[in-house]
């Protein structure tokens, strides 16, 4: 299994402690929490058993546009918008990874 393979099983496996997108932030442009960030490191953690990772940097994947769009769109006039799926990318040892939060 490769590494990015066992990154999203964790990432099946753990995302039920981001709870629901709603609870997690309030829009989809908003920063990583600090618990969203420690919850996707420890995913790349428990994926990389075999060595110590030092994170370069992680940060929030923005939405692609047409869908930010709509959001925004919806909240311009009132309308109530479905949660957008987080993506978390991260450095880490010269590896780049992409998470998605949902």
């Amino acid at each position: 299994m490769t590494s990015v393979q066992q990154v999203t099983n964790g990432i099946k496996k753990l995302v039920n402690g981001f709870g629901s997108k709603a609870e997690t932030y309030s829009h989809p442009l908003d920063p990583l929490s600090a618990d969203e960030i420690s919850q996707a490191t420890a995913i790349a953690r428990k994926a990389h058993k075999d060595g110590r990772l030092q994170f370069r940097y992680t940060t929030l994947v923005e939405p692609p546009k047409k869908d930010l769009l709509v959001y925004l769109q919806n909240e311009i006039s009132g309308e109530q918008n479905a949660p957008l799926d987080r993506v978390v990318e991260y450095d880490y040892n010269s590896d780049n990874c992409l998470m998605m939060i949902d």
